[in-house]
């Protein structure tokens, strides 16, 4: 059984939008053919809470645990203010910041494989330090029409370090550092020449700034590509209470709620789909057909074991 879709039966159901992020890895075939799982937020609904005074890229790479192993990138950004620190998607804002403009234009569909290298796979996370308060983070996922989010405490890493100077990034000395959490092992490299303790995604708590990581199994990698000092360049959230442009939906739940969710659009994305009311067909025997549970199964690898 392949997966495909009809290309007819999509169109006016909605514009040709990217696929969606968190699922692309594993699908194989299903990549470049099915539509969207995601439609982009509503960018009237910014609003500026902070002012970067440092910018971090990182290549994020990441893969599936198949035969194949096919690896993914995206790039992300941790953008650290005077107050609060947000790690996000660049691929995701560059493809809510196309699909806003084309729906403000009323364009009937962009082409986003000319904004996107081959195998760069955008992932729907933005992480907030320090935000609402101190020693808290809020975590975002987007999934069709709705941001998902939870609060969690930001908990104390244990690190073991080691004081023989490892392979520099960027040109700065680094250190090597290492911790289990979470279900998985990662071995990271900072920099005390850059005195902040943070680091792409959720890590952070070392004697300067983390500019590369590495988990145990090879699943999972950040390298930084670039630092810039930004010159007030703002630090934003979506706040749905203002309304919008066409209504910025966001739900509030637990980690593992999420933790849950992410499991089934993996295990069942058929019924997940359905929830969703997404609708997708699949090639059986020389027909395409709406696929039943089951049809579908893919492995699921996350971030978070536990």
């Amino acid at each position: 059984m392949s997966v495909s879709s009809d290309t007819q039966y999509y169109q006016g159901f909605m514009k040709n939008l990217f696929l969606f992020f968190v699922l692309l890895s594993a699908w194989g075939s299903v990549c470049g053919q099915m539509q969207s799982l995601v439609v982009e937020r509503d960018l009237s609904v910014r609003k500026t809470i902070d002012t970067c005074q440092l910018e971090v890229g990182y290549i994020f790479r990441y893969s599936q645990d198949t035969p194949d192993r096919k690896t993914c990138f995206d790039r992300t950004v941790l953008s650290v203010g005077r107050k609060y620190v947000h790690y996000y998607s660049v691929g995701a804002a560059l493809y809510d910041s196309l699909s806003f403009q084309a729906r403000r234009q009323k364009l009937d569909g962009i082409d986003m494989n000319r904004a996107f290298a081959p195998d760069e796979k955008p992932c729907y996370c933005d992480v907030y330090t320090n935000y609402p308060s101190v020693g808290h983070r809020n975590v975002v996922h987007r999934l069709w029409e709705s941001d998902y989010e939870y609060e969690e405490p930001v908990e104390p890493l244990h690190w073991t370090t080691d004081s023989v100077p490892c392979e520099p990034v960027l040109g700065y000395s680094c250190f090597k550092a290492t911790c289990t959490w979470r279900g998985r092992q990662y071995t990271v490299r900072y920099a005390p020449d850059l005195p902040m303790q943070y680091g792409p995604w959720k890590f952070g708590g070392l004697p300067g700034l983390i500019l590369a990581v590495e988990e145990s199994e090879g699943f999972f990698s950040w390298t930084a590509s670039y630092i810039i000092q930004p010159d007030g360049k703002p630090l934003w959230i979506h706040d749905p209470s203002v309304g919008g442009d066409f209504g910025h939906r966001s739900q509030r739940i637990t980690r593992r709620q999420w933790l849950r969710m992410e499991e089934r659009l993996w295990k069942e994305p058929v019924t997940a789909m359905r929830m969703l009311n997404i609708k997708m067909l699949v090639e059986k025997e020389g027909r395409f057909v709406a696929p039943e549970p089951g049809d579908i199964k893919l492995p699921h690898t996350p971030l978070e074991l536990e």
